[in-house]
């Protein structure tokens, strides 16, 4: 799992498409054939998540409030297709960061425009 900045507009995504894509990415994770890019990505991104988790929480919001973050990594490695959930500040400072960076670029996912990703911060797997 990959768990571990200017206002960024959270998608608006219904509920059952959110949790469809939380299960794809889920699926891409736990699949052998994409395990090597999804420990490299979260190696390389690691540190970018780091500081833009300090950027994000503030001192009175040492322990923000836990969401998941849905991404497709396109084939440049530019993500695309972002959405937080809940969409509280923290959340949509942190898809901002995300969104800012180029991934290493992934392989070819089946039937999908991009490589589906998910990020959980806080909460429980």
């Amino acid at each position: 799992m990959l768990s571990a900045l200017a206002a960024f507009p959270a998608f608006a995504v219904d509920p059952d498409s959110f949790r469809e894509r939380v299960l794809l990415a889920r699926d891409a994770q736990d699949d052998e054939q994409f395990h090597s890019y999804t420990e490299q990505m979260a190696r390389e991104a690691g540190q970018h998540f780091a500081h833009t988790m300090r950027k994000c929480w503030t001192q009175s919001q040492r322990d923000p409030k836990p969401f998941v973050l849905v991404a497709d990594i396109g084939a440049d490695g530019r993500p695309h297709d972002v959405a937080v959930k809940p969409a509280h500040g923290a959340a949509r400072c942190f898809a901002s960061g995300f969104a800012a960076v180029r991934y290493l670029p992934p392989p070819e996912y089946p039937d999908r425009d991009g490589f589906p990703v998910m990020v959980r911060i806080g909460g429980h797997k």
